[in-house]
Order: C-alpha cells, then sequence, then structure tokens
C-alpha cells in the first residue's frame, strides 16, 4: 500500500501518542511476530512498533520487511519506532485524506 505525504503525515498525527505495543527484539522478524502484527492491525488499524537495539539489522530494513510481511504500509519510522497503518476491511476507523 502506498501513502501519499499527506496521508503519511495524518497517520503521523494520529499516532503520536500511541505506545508501542509490538516490540522486535533479537530474533527480528519472525512468522511468529508478523502473525502476531497482523492480528494488532486488524484490531487497531495503527500501531507503534518499538525496534530495540538489539534486533538484527537496520531499523528502516526491519520495519520495511514488518510492513510487507503483514501487507502494511509503513507510515513512519522516528528513532527506534516504526508506526504501520493497515485499514480494516470492517467499520474502518480512520478516514485518510484524499
Amino acid at each position: 500500500m502506498n501513502l501519499s505525504s499527506r496521508q503519511r503525515s495524518h497517520l503521523k498525527s494520529l499516532g503520536h501518542h500511541l505506545q508501542p505495543i509490538i516490540s522486535v527484539g533479537h530474533q527480528g522478524v519472525t512468522p511468529e511476530l508478523s502473525a502476531e502484527v497482523g492480528r494488532m492491525l486488524e484490531t487497531h488499524e495503527l500501531i507503534k512498533v518499538k525496534l530495540q537495539q538489539t534486533a538484527p539489522g537496520e531499523r528502516h530494513a526491519l520495519a520495511e520487511q514488518l510492513a510487507t510481511s503483514t501487507e502494511a504500509a509503513l507510515a513512519a519510522v522516528v528513532g527506534r519506532n516504526a508506526l504501520l497503518y493497515k485499514r480494516r476491511d470492517k467499520d474502518p476507523a480512520i478516514k485518510l485524506p484524499a
């Protein structure tokens, strides 16, 4: 999913107050972690993920890998936090600007 700069900015403003609910540690992006992130995205649509310093690889690459494995859009990587968005099929709560 490709987001425009306006949509990314909107999601970043919505995600600013969020606390990370998933943490990527020394094992990196595993199938189990991807499945859990997918479940969280289905529930919340927009989540913040903490990329620990012990995680293998570069933070932007890890965030991209996680977004790809969950078919989500990477809205932002700020510091060691990634903001992921995936529109819910039923009753989407977040309306993106055109």
